[in-house]
Order: C-alpha cells, then sequence, then structure tokens
C-alpha cells in the first residue's frame, strides 16, 4: 500500500508538503487544517529524509499566515500549528533558524490574557523547542527579543507543565528554578543582560559552558560593529549596564577577558571617548588593573613546580588553577599591553579622581606586585628566548612604572600613604633586587669575598630608575620608613644588606657626579636609594635579622662611605647607619680600635662641619653622645639588649671574629683613639655654636647632655697637673693613651690564657678583665673660657625649657642648674632666655623626673648668690633676677588649691621607689625653708652682714625676727633690745604656712633621725646628719618664728629640735671621733660635709628652741607645770650637768678640733641662758630645784662660760635657798 513513511514517496514528499501547507493556511474547514497539521507532523516524526519537507517549507512564505493562526481566536488549531512547527524546526537546522523570527509573536500570544491554556502550553512549547539551542543564529534571535517576561512568568504557575517547561529552558542554559528571582530581574531590563547573567552563573559542563559564552561574546562584537557602522554609533547599545554585565561573564576565560580587553581598547583607536567615560564610570579600572596578575599556563606550571619542587606529585593530570591560565603566553602579553594603554588612557580622562580611585579601592598596587614579582623572582621566565615577548614583558613593566611615578606625585599625602600601606615599596624593591637565589648567595658571602658579578644591574635597567623615582617620593613620608621597619618588608631589607655589602666596593668604582647626573650610574643609584631607605632600621631589626657579626661588617662599610664617597645621599645616611651601629659597644670597640678608622671617623667629621644640614647635626650629635658614653661607660642600650648582646658575644653566634677583636683588647683602644681623634675642642665649640644658631630642638637639648655630661666628670686640678706636658691642649677627654695593637695584645694573650685557665678563672672573668678601659674625665677649659659658648649654651637651655618635650625641659632644667653653678657667666644669659613660668608650670605636670629637674632649677636660682663684678651690679640685670626669683618661689609656693598645698602633698606623699626619690623630698624640704625665708633683693657685695637693696627696689625697716645666739652674749633675752633698721626687700611674698605644716615637718625629721640611726648598725657607724635632715631642721627653724605658740607646746617640735642637741652632748662624751661619721658618698669631700652637715642641724635646731620659746616674753612666762614643762627642765639641767664640769673644761682647752666645734656650736650656752630664765620666777625656781635644778645652777656657778652667767647662777642659788627655808 501506499504510505508517506516509504522511501518511494520521498519523490513527492516536497510536492506534498507543500500541499500540506496550503491546507494549514487557506483550507475552508478548521477540522481540514488541523488534520493537515497532524498529517504533516506524523508525516516529519515517522518519515524519512524529513529535510525534503524542511526545503519545501523555506520555499513557501507561511510564517505570515503562521502568526496570524497563533494569535487567532481558535486555541486548538494554534496548538495543533504549534505542533507541526515544533516537529518541522527539527526536520533541519535552516528550518529552525528561518522559524526564530516568530518568537516575537510566540510571546505576544503567551502574554495575553485572552489566550486559553491549551494555546499558552503548546506556544511555550514552540517557543523552547525554538530557542533551546546554544548557538549563534539562536542566541542571536533571542537577543533580538524586546522581552521575554511572558514565558519567564509561567514558571510562579499553578500548572507544573508549565514550570516545567520553564525549567527546562532555564537548565538549557545552566540555570534553575531556584535563580529565578534574579534571572527574572535581569530579563526585565534586557535579554541581553539576561543571558549575560546566566552565562556568568551556567551550570553547564565547562566545554558547554565555554563554548555558551564564546558565542554570546561573539554576538555581542557583531553588533558593535554594526552600530559602529551606523549613524547613532555604539553608544546606545553598549550602556553602562550592558558593559557592567559583560565583566562577570568574561572574568571566568581568559580568551574572553583579552576579548573584552581588546572591546575597550577599540574605543581608543575609534576615538569612542563616551564609552571610555562609561568604562570609568562603570568601575571596571580595578577589573582592568587585575588583569595584570594574569598568568600563562607556562607560568602557572613553573610556579607549580618551583611550589612542590621537593614533592612528587601523584598525577600527571593539570592542576586546576594552571588549566584556568592563559594558552599563549604571547597573547597574554599583548593583552597586558593594552591594559596599561587603557588604564593611562582614563587616566589622562580623569587625572583628578584615578588618583583617590585606584588608592582607595587597592586595585593597582596588588597586581603590580604579582605581575612583577614573577618576573623579578623567576630564574627563567616563559619566553625569555623571544625577543619580541621580552621586549614587549620590559615595556610593559617600564609604563607601569611609568603610570605609577606619575600618580604618586599627582595624588596627595594622604593618599600616598594609602599606596605605602598597600605595599608599594615592597613593588620597587622587587624590580630593584636581583632573583632570590641570587640573594641568598650575596648574603653568605657578607664578610668574605665578593664577585665581580654585576649584571644583576643590566636587568629592566628604565624600569628600575622609574621605581627609583616612585621610592624617593614615597621616601618623604613618615608611613614609608614605618612600612620598611615593618615585617612585610624584612626580605626586602636583608635583600638590599646583601647587595649594599655587594657593591661596596663598585659603588667607589663606578662612581658619578651630581652635578651631572648622566654620570650616576644605575648602580651609584641604586645604592643610595637602598642606604637611604635602610638607614631607617633600629638596632632591634638589625640585632634580629643581620646579627652581631654581619652589623660588624656593616659598621667599617658605612664609616668608609661615610667618609669617603662624593655622593652626599650615601654619606648622610651612611652616616646615620654608622651612628646607629656605634650605639652598641661592642661594635663602636671593633670599628675604632684601629687607627687608621678613627682617623676615618675625624676626617668625617671634618667633612659634616663643611656645610649646615640639621640632619647632619643630629645624627654627628647622636654619634658623639654614643662614643662619649662608651668611653665613660654609660650605658646606651636597654638591659635586655645589652644582656642579649652579652649573650650572643659568650657564645660566638655568628660574630666568632668580633668577640675575638674584643678579647684582643678592642675597647680600650677604641676608646683612646676616639677620645684622641674625635673629641676635639673645635668640633665641640662647633657642635654646640651650631646647636643653638641656625638651631635645632632636638640638637639643642642632646647639646646640653654633652654639657652636663663634660660637667659632671670633669677631671680635677691634680689629675690635669699631673699629666703636665703630655696633655693635647686640644683633648676633651683626659685618659690614659692605649699603646698595645691588637696583633701585640693577642700575642700577649696566649701565654695569659694558659695561666688564667690553670688558676680557674672562667672565660667571662677574663673577658671582663681584659675589655676594661682605662677611666677617663673631661676638660671644660674650652667652654670655660668663652663668653660666646656659656652665652649659647644659656640660649639653648631656655629654649629647651620653653619646648613642649618632656626630655628637653628635663634636660634644660637640670643643665641650667649646674651651668648657674659652675659657669658665673650663664647666669647673665639665662635671666633673659629662661621663661619662669614655664618653669613654674614644669612643677605641675605629672612627671616627677621633670617635676625633680624643674625643682632642682628653682633650688639653685632661689638660693644663688651673685659674684660681685660689674655685669651682675647693673640695674636692669638685677631687676630680672630677682623678678626671676620672685615668680618661682612665689609659684611654688601658691601652688595646689592653697598656700603652701602642692608642696605639702610632695612631702606626704609616701615613697614609690622612684630614682632620685629621696633627692626629690631634699630639695621639697628646703625650698619649703626658702618660701618662708625668701633670699633679700640685694646687690652683690663682699660684706655677708649688710646688704643693700638692689636698683628699684626700696629699702625696708626691718625687725630682728630672733635674738642673737651668740654663746658669748652677756645680755638676758629680756634685755636684748630690738633694734630697726633699713634694709634690702626680699624678693618675694609668699604668705604664712599653715601651722599644720609645722608638725609634718617636725615628724619628717623624726623619722630622717630614725632611717639614719637603723642605717648605723650595731658598730654604730655611719652618718647621723644628712643633707636631708639639713633642709628638714631649716624648714622648721624658718617655720616656727610665724607660729611660736604652737611650736613651742608641740612635743614633736621639741622632740625634733632636742634630737640634735642630744647628739651634740652624744659625740662629746662618748668621745666619738669624725671619721666613723663619714658619708662614704661624699668621697674626698667627707670631712668637710660633716662639719657642715652638723654644724647646720645643731644652729637649726637652736634657731627653732629660741624662737618658740624665747619669743614674746614666753621664756618669763614659762611655768614649768605646764604640759612639757617638766620635761624640758629636766633635759635642761641634765644636759647643764654633763657639759659643765671638770671634764669639758678640759676638752675646752686640750680637745680636738672636732670636740672643740662641737662645745662652741652646740646648745649648751643657749640652754643654761635659757635655765637662767625660766628660774627667774619663784615658782619656777622651787619647781627645777625638785627636778634637778639646784645642781644644774650650782656646775654652772663654778664653770660656766661667762662671768654673767655664773654670777647669775651663784644669785638664783641664794634666792633658792632663801625660798626653801621659808
Amino acid at each position: 500500500p501506499f504510505s508517506t513513511k516509504s522511501n518511494h514517496f520521498n519523490v513527492l514528499k516536497s510536492k506534498f508538503t507543500l500541499y500540506l501547507l496550503a491546507l494549514i493556511c487557506s483550507a475552508p474547514t478548521v477540522e481540514l487544517r488541523k488534520g493537515a497539521c497532524d498529517y504533516l507532523c506524523e508525516m516529519l516524526q515517522k518519515g524519512t529524509q524529513s529535510y525534503l519537507a524542511g526545503a519545501a517549507f523555506l520555499k513557501a512564505n507561511c510564517l505570515q499566515a503562521f502568526r496570524r493562526i497563533l494569535t487567532g481566536p481558535l486555541d486548538d488549531l494554534a496548538a495543533a500549528t504549534s505542533r507541526m512547527m515544533i516537529a518541522l524546526s527539527k526536520s533541519c537546522y535552516d528550518v529552525h533558524v528561518h522559524m526564530l523570527d516568530i518568537l516575537e509573536t510566540v510571546l505576544a500570544a503567551i502574554g495575553n490574557p485572552a489566550s486559553g491554556s491549551l494555546r499558552v502550553i503548546s506556544l511555550s512549547e514552540l517557543f523552547v523547542a525554538l530557542s533551546g539551542e546554544r548557538t549563534l543564529e539562536v542566541l542571536s534571535g533571542i537577543i533580538e527579543l524586546p522581552n521575554i517576561m511572558a514565558f519567564l512568568g509561567l514558571a510562579r504557575s499553578s500548572v507544573s507543565s508549565r514550570r516545567e517547561l520553564v525549567q527546562r529552558w532555564l537548565e538549557g542554559f545552566g540555570s534553575s528554578l531556584y535563580e529565578l528571582d534574579e534571572v527574572a530581574e535581569y530579563f526585565a531590563k534586557s535579554t541581553l543582560q539576561g543571558l549575560l547573567y546566566v552565562s556568568a552563573r551556567s551550570t553547564l559542563d565547562p566545554a558547554d559552558a565555554i563554548d555558551f559564552r564564546k558565542v554570546l561574546f561573539g554576538l555581542i562584537l557583531k553588533r558593535v560593529e554594526t552600530w559602529r557602522n551606523s549613524y547613532f554609533g555604539p553608544y546606545e547599545f553598549l550602556s553602562e549596564t550592558v558593559l557592567a554585565s559583560l565583566v562577570p561573564m568574561c572574568e571566568l576565560q581568559p580568551d574572553l577577558c583579552g576579548g573584552l580587553v581588546a572591546l575597550f581598547h577599540s574605543f581608543i583607536s575609534h576615538g569612542e571617548t563616551r564609552l571610555l567615560e562609561r568604562v570609568w564610570q562603570g568601575g571596571f579600572v580595578p577589573w582592568l588593573c587585575k588583569r595584570l596578575a594574569d598568568k600563562s599556563k607556562i607560568q602557572l606550571a613553573m610556579m607549580e613546580q618551583r611550589d612542590a619542587a621537593d614533592t612528587t606529585p601523584a598525577s600527571k593530570d593539570v592542576p586546576h588553577h594552571v588549566a584556568k591560565g592563559w594558552d599563549r603566553h604571547a597573547d597574554m602579553v599583548c593583552m597586558q599591553a593594552m591594559v596599561v594603554r587603557l588604564v593611562t588612557e582614563l587616566y589622562d580622562l580623569f587625572p583628578a579622581e584615578f588618583g583617590a580611585t585606584v588608592a582607595k579601592e587597592e586595585s593597582l598596587v596588588k597586581n603590580l606586585r604579582d605581575h612583577i614579582t614573577f618576573y623579578c623572582h623567576q630564574e627563567t621566565w616563559p619566553l625569555r628566548e623571544e625577543k619580541e615577548v621580552t621586549d614587549a614583558t620590559e615595556a610593559i613593566i617600564c609604563y607601569e612604572m611609568q603610570l605609577t611615578l606619575r600618580l604618586v606625585y599627582d595624588i596627595n599625602e594622604d593618599l600616598q600613604k594609602l599606596l605605602v600601606q598597600q605595599g608599594l615599596l615592597g613593588v620597587c624593591c622587587t624590580l630593584f633586587l636581583p632573583t632570590p637565589k641570587r640573594q641568598e648567595e650575596m648574603r653568605s658571602a657578607i664578610g668574605e669575598q665578593r664577585s665581580d658579578d654585576f649584571s644583576e644591574t643590566q636587568f629592566l635597567q628604565e624600569a628600575k630608575i622609574l621605581a627609583g623615582g616612585v621610592a624617593s617620593r614615597l621616601l618623604s613620608l613618615p608611613d614609608a620608613y614605618k612600612y620598611i621597619q615593618d615585617r612585610r618588608a624584612r626580605a626586602h631589607s636583608i635583600g638590599m644588606f646583601s647587595q649594599i655589602h655587594h657593591w661596596s666596593d663598585a659603588v667607589f668604582e663606578k662612581q658619578g657626579s651630581i652635578a651631572e647626573l648622566s654620570t650616576v650610574t644605575l648602580l651609584e643609584r641604586c645604592s643610595a636609594l637602598y642606604i637611604a631607605m635602610l638607614s631607617c632600621q633600629t638596632l632591634d631589626w638589625c640585632l634580629e635579622n643581620l646579627g652581631l657579626g654581619q652589623m660588624d661588617v656593616f659598621t667599617h662599610i658605612t664609616l668608609r662611605m661615610w667618609a669617603l664617597h662624593p655622593n652626599p645621599v650615601i654619606r648622610h645616611h651612611a652616616m646615620r647607619l654608622f651612628s646607629n651601629f656605634c650605639q652598641v659597644h661592642c661594635l663602636f670597640a671593633s670599628v675604632l680600635q684601629a687607627e687608621s678608622s678613627a682617623k676615618l671617623a675625624n676626617q668625617a667629621i671634618h667633612r659634616t662641619f663643611g656645610f649646615w644640614d640639621v640632619r647632619e647635626l643630629r645624627h654627628l650629635l647622636r654619634l658623639l653622645v654614643g662614643v662619649l658614653c662608651h668611653v665613660l661607660s654609660i650605658p646606651t642600650c636597654n638591659v635586655h639588649f645589652g644582656a642579649l648582646v652579652a649573650r650572643m658575644l659568650a657564645r660566638k653566634l655568628d660574630c666568632p671574629k668580633l668577640a675575638e677583636t674584643l678579647r684582643n683588647g678592642a675597647a680600650p683602644r677604641a676608646s683612646s683613639y676616639a677620645s684622641k681623634y674625635m673629641f676635639r675642642t673645635g668640633f665641640m665649640s662647633q657642635i654646640l655654636s651650631w646647636c643653638e644658631k641656625p638651631g635645632d630642638h632636638y640638637s639643642r637639648a642632646w647639646g646640653l647632655w654633652l654639657v652636663l655630661t663634660m660637667l659632671s666628670y670633669e677631671a680635677s686640678e691634680e689629675k690635669l697637673k699631673a699629666q703636665g706636658d703630655t696633655l693635647d691642649p686640644e683633648a676633651v677627654l683626659v685618659m690614659e693613651e692605649v699603646s698595645l695593637e691588637e696583633v701585640q695584645v693577642e700575642r700577649r694573650n696566649r701565654p695569659l690564657d694558659e695561666q688564667e685557665a690553670a688558676s680557674g678563672k672562667t672565660s667571662a672573668q677574663i673577658a671582663e678583665m681584659r675589655s676594661k678601659q682605662p677611666e677617663c674625665k673631661t676638660r671644660i677649659h674650652w667652654l670655660r673660657g668663652s663668653r660666646e659658648l656659656i652665652r649659647g649654651t644659656a640660649l639653648s637651655a631656655g629654649k629647651c625649657i620653653s619646648f613642649q618635650w618632656k626630655d628637653s625641659q628635663q634636660l634644660g632644667c637640670v643643665a641650667s642648674a649646674w651651668c648657674l653653678v659652675e659657669l658665673p657667666e650663664f647666669i647673665q644669659t639665662a635671666v633673659e632666655s629662661i621663661d619662669s613660668k614655664v618653669v613654674s608650670k614644669c612643677l605641675t605636670l605629672p612627671e616627677k623626673s621633670l617635676q625633680l629637674a624643674a625643682l632642682l632649677l628653682v633650688s639653685v636660682v632661689s638660693s644663688l648668690r651673685l659674684q660681685l663684678n660689674a655685669r651682675n651690679i647693673a640695674g636692669e640685670f638685677l631687676r630680672r633676677f630677682h623678678t626671676m626669683q620672685q615668680i618661682l618661689i612665689e609659684s611654688l609656693a601658691s601652688g595646689g588649691e592653697g598656700p603652701y598645698d602642692m608642696i605639702a602633698r610632695w612631702l606626704h606623699e609616701p615613697a614609690l621607689g622612684l630614682p632620685n626619690e629621696n633627692e626629690f623630698r631634699c630639695l621639697v624640704s628646703f625650698m619649703i625653708g626658702q618660701c618662708i625665708c625668701p633670699p633679700l633683693a640685694s646687690t652683690p657685695s663682699l660684706d655677708l652682714e649688710t646688704v643693700l637693696a638692689a636698683p628699684g627696689k626700696s629699702l625696708q625697716p626691718q625687725r630682728e625676727p630672733l635674738p642673737p645666739v651668740d654663746p658669748k652674749a652677756r645680755k638676758a633675752v629680756e634685755q636684748v633690745p630690738e633694734p630697726e633698721f633699713l634694709g634690702a626687700p626680699p624678693v618675694a611674698e609668699c604668705g604664712t604656712p599653715p601651722a599644720a605644716l609645722l608638725d609634718k615637718i617636725a615628724q619628717e625629721v623624726m623619722k630622717e633621725d630614725q632611717r639614719l640611726q637603723e642605717a648605723q648598725g650595731p658598730k654604730m657607724e655611719g652618718p647621723i646628719f644628712s643633707t636631708m635632715l639639713c633642709h628638714l631642721l631649716f624648714a622648721l627653724a624658718v617655720m616656727v618664728p610665724a607660729h611660736p605658740k604652737e611650736a613651742a607646746q608641740s612635743s614633736t617640735v621639741r622632740g625634733a629640735a632636742f634630737a640634735q642637741l642630744i647628739k651634740v652632748q652624744h659625740i662629746v662624751a662618748q668621745g666619738i671621733l669624725p671619721k666613723a661619721l663619714y658619708e662614704p658618698a661624699d668621697g674626698e669631700r667627707a670631712k668637710l660635709f660633716l662639719y657642715v652637715r652638723a654644724t647646720a642641724c645643731v644652729r637649726s635646731a637652736l634657731q627653732t628652741i629660741m624662737a618658740s620659746w624665747f619669743a614674746a616674753d614666753f621664756g618669763a612666762r614659762f611655768v614649768i607645770t605646764e604640759e612639757g614643762g617638766k620635761d624640758f627642765i629636766q633635759y635642761c639641767c641634765k644636759h647643764i650637768n654633763q657639759a659643765y664640769n671638770h671634764k669639758t673644761a678640759l676638752t675646752r682647752v686640750t680637745g680636738s678640733p672636732w670636740e672643740r666645734v662641737m662645745l662652741s656650736q652646740g646648745p649648751t650656752a643657749t640652754i643654761a641662758e635659757l635655765l637662767v630664765v625660766v628660774c627667774s620666777s619663784d615658782a619656777n625656781l622651787v619647781e627645777s630645784s625638785k627636778l634637778g635644778g639646784e645642781q644644774a645652777l650650782h656646775s654652772l656657778s663654778r664653770f660656766g662660760d661667762s662671768a654673767a652667767i655664773r654670777q647669775q647662777a651663784t644669785m638664783l642659788l641664794t634666792k633658792l635657798a632663801v625660798v626653801l627655808k621659808k
């Protein structure tokens, strides 16, 4: 039977297809049309050679009729036609493509609310069948659709078949219904954006997904060219949203990245500035910069091989990240070149915004580092033998550095800091330094023979020069040096140290002239930059990362560069490093133990003084301060650092040569040569002059430290006379010269080693003994004899005190106090330069050390006695000097919440164990007395008794506050006149101190006495008078006249005063020698200080008694029965009985000077007069007889100091006998 399925029918298939199509399009009945559709579907699905039917369809113009049927009123006919079209589209691909024009009609019918469910489902199947392919033509047809939301909306239908159709369509592109919301959002904008979104997140097989994205990107490129050739241009098609949607898809494949970069680059060649602006506004600069970090498969394979050099891979499969690399390295280089040009063009278009964008988004530095690191760290990077690729790569790196150089000069300081924090300096260092393997070779050669291979300077020369410009610009920021000190830059810093050592000779051989920059070689430029960057490294960093041995090597190298190299940058930063290394004693000893090195240092210092540079002055000062500390055995480093260095030397870790050098006497030789060549009077004078003029705050502070240290270590006249003619007039340091060189010491040490080893000494003891350097002292003749230097020092001291820096103010106060005592001319300028109000403010600051320094200066100024000369009696000078005293004393007394509040709180504070705490309390005690009894505003005079008011100060009537204390006075206290006389007024008026302070000071006196007694121990040897005790008793003595009654009635005040008087009688009675009471810290002046302290304490105690008991006739009105009266009379009687006897009388004539001083300055005469006054009343006389008064009066009548005392005692005895008889 005849059938359309047989092969014989193929001859008629085309004509029969046309016949069926005619029926479908124009048959008079619906059933006939539907039957034709069904029969055509069956023929295409079950027959053979279906392409013949497809060819016939292409000849017929049926699409317009199909559109009418699909949108017509008959749902069943539309459904049948849809099924027929699905079958027909499968006949051949050309038919499929031809039917794509009907997609828009299909979507319109699906979205029509009048369409029935049958029509919707059939049309949806037709849409899926026509648009489900990922071919060029199908995707092109889909892109032309304005919107497919009518179809995607079926996914929210309650009918499962509709949802399944949408899911099938989405899965064909690698998406799913789970992403429907996001997908629908992008398709709602445009079909193109929806496809781009789906392609970027496609879950298809990798090969299918790659093909899908390639096809889609190709369609976009074709449309760009189409739009570009049109009248409107590509601006309407390539909107910002389209460009933004392209990036996520393209960055999944290297080839698409290259294609997108090429598309962006075409904007430049076609002059499409508006599109470049969209690239900028769309934020594509970070994405473009990221392309610089792309790698080819060859690169990734080499990196994989380098990282796993010691491991054998388990599989020969290519790693995943290698598979994602570029197939051709040359293509990647081409792409990166286009990226650099694109970024540069965008920089030109937006110069103001570009710097802020790349700095804040951290896009440029990171990718530059990845790009440059591979080429600079890889021994053989890919395709190095191909010159074209090599030249292109080097050109790209040069353009990158050129762009970066322009960037760092255009942006502000804050953005520069961001680039530093992101590691731009590290990128530059990577470009400078050789490969890591070569760096390791250089480091291992430190201290050994250097090679002559400088081939690393031939690699990327132009790029290195540009990178040097970038680094130089960034080094103007403090943050750049913080980055260099950070652990991130550790490898770079070590590499630079290694290369400096490698070039240490070549940098002298290949030197140029700064005046003609073209003569400066790349090697010298890099060396200057290296040493400038490394000069900020701390000693802790150097010790941790270099070690003592390598630090020793670089100490010699930097000294040579500082002294001999003509490049000022190298010279200055070499001096920085040298001064830093010389803070370590063993390095100082190693480098300066040779006389040639000391001469080099002398030459370098001479060169430094050739021109003014504040940086040179600061670091030269730091060097000289460190060297002076080493010579004077003052520690320069903290305890932890010093212990670490000592441990490394003892174990000889990485520094056997240095340890042997120190063992052979390097330290004393270095000190000797340093004093001979580095500390010259000319150098010191020049430094102090520069510190003040032109001047620098840092230099002034440390210049004052030098002066202060030299004053404290000044050599005695005896030592200077002992050296005689051998003393160099230009020398500042005085010490024994060490003449043995290292070779001689080493030869001498050999037999000594055997002897000391036999004696059982340890190696540490031997090293300490041999490294001991001779005692060193200083000379100040060059300063004392120069009025200009003294004036400059005074000006520096004043500016240091006024500058808001704690260390500066502290040094200024201490140095001023010392210079006021040691340099008489200092006061002439100090009254002008020192701001008294600033010194007073320092007293209120919380730092104890600063309070102590300021209080020391206040104490010296308030107690300073001016020399008698023409300059010191000038009216203007005296006015300023007395004004300074007034401000300092009054501000100290008025500090706190009330009079004497601050000073009392200082005295009341518990001991905290701080340094110089006792000295602080001692000065506080002294200044209490100075505030209560200020110095007089008098002119300098040789007469200690007569004081005249200074010019501008009026004479004031003065009343004798106390009776005379002369033990030979013949008049009784009641008969002492109270004369008034004209004299100089006090410089300050501080008001009356509170009475509570009286008992507090008396308690402090008792505590100090107890401390001295406990310090004597069981042997009863040691001082019983101290400076602290002197000042406390002085304060007590001058405070008692303000509160005489309270003082007389206070048992604490009486005990504090009488305790000092008892000491005198104890010394005389026990026959204690002065030597047993010496203070060991006083040294050669122990006897003098003992006499002064003992006399001052006793006289102050007497003053306290007289001011309290004799004031306002209190002694005559004294009643023994009052509180404390009996104790007082008992003490007086006992003291007189012990003092006035045959032994005491003999001691006054034949005793030692010490005993005679104690008797003459002691309280005996005063107590005798006091007892006579008290016994003048009958009641007191009777009461005193019960307490031993009769025996005391009997002793006075026989052994009294004067005839008047003996006569009064005899009269009182007679009176007592008469009264008792009654």
